[in-house]
């Protein structure tokens, strides 16, 4: 290799190809920083999948028998499926699916909205439900905010 045809001799000679590859490198840094996982500790699929219904107006028992009923009745004999959680409160409900960790994941999510989607008696005035996997993140920071002062008395 001659010393005519190093990087730097190239880079020497074409300056704006310099310039172009410092912009590049600074631009992927720039999406690179945005895109890092800043967790302390990696995501960890875990096998659940969540789901949210919201009726607005509705009291808990009705939230309870249209919809929370329904959907357990619906999911309750999944292949893979360890636990279900449901909560009714007035306006909305939550059911969480528990799976077992070697389950696939992705099956067991399109499982779940096509059994949610034949339910044909839910409550014309709810909104569309929510059905999604759960991602377990971790904060990396908590900060707390503490001061030494008196009260003041008001005159």
């Amino acid at each position: 290799m001659s010393a005519s045809n190093t990087i730097i001799d190239l880079f020497a000679r074409h300056k704006v190809a310099s310039n172009l590859v410092m912009v590049m490198m600074i631009l992927s840094g720039l999406w690179a920083a945005n895109a890092i996982n800043t967790q302390l500790d990696p995501s960890v699929v875990v096998p659940t999948v969540n789901i949210q219904a919201t009726w607005p107006g509705a009291s808990a028992e009705d939230v309870e028998q249209l919809i929370v009923v329904p959907i357990e009745q619906q999911l309750a004999n999944l292949v893979e499926l360890q636990g279900l959680f449901s909560t009714s409160q007035n306006g909305s409900a939550s059911v969480r699916l528990a799976f077992d960790y070697n389950s696939d994941m992705s099956g067991s999510l399109d499982i779940v909205k096509n059994r949610v989607a034949q339910i044909r008696n839910f409550p014309v005035d709810m909104e569309p439900i929510v059905i999604a996997q759960a991602t377990d993140y971790e904060g990396i920071a908590v900060v707390s905010v503490s001061a030494a002062v008196t009260r003041l008395q008001a005159q």
